[in-house]
């Protein structure tokens, strides 16, 4: 048996995102396309800009305040 078998990486990490974490994500990457495709001085580096990357952002956005 692998004991690694049923690891699961932590809440906000790629692979164990919640449905608001994976949607804001998808849209900050449509919306780097996009302003790419419209500032010619602007450009999504996607290889520096991975997703773990993006997530960084993306998390910090979508969690609840803890006051």
């Amino acid at each position: 048996m692998d004991a690694n078998a049923d690891y699961r990486p932590p809440p906000g990490y790629l692979g164990n995102l919640s449905i608001p974490q994976q949607h804001a994500l998808e849209k900050l990457k449509k919306e780097l396309e996009v302003a790419e495709e419209e500032e010619e001085w602007f450009v999504f580096d996607k290889e520096r800009l991975d997703d773990s990357t993006l997530l960084r952002y993306v998390i910090g956005t979508t969690r609840k305040k803890r006051y």
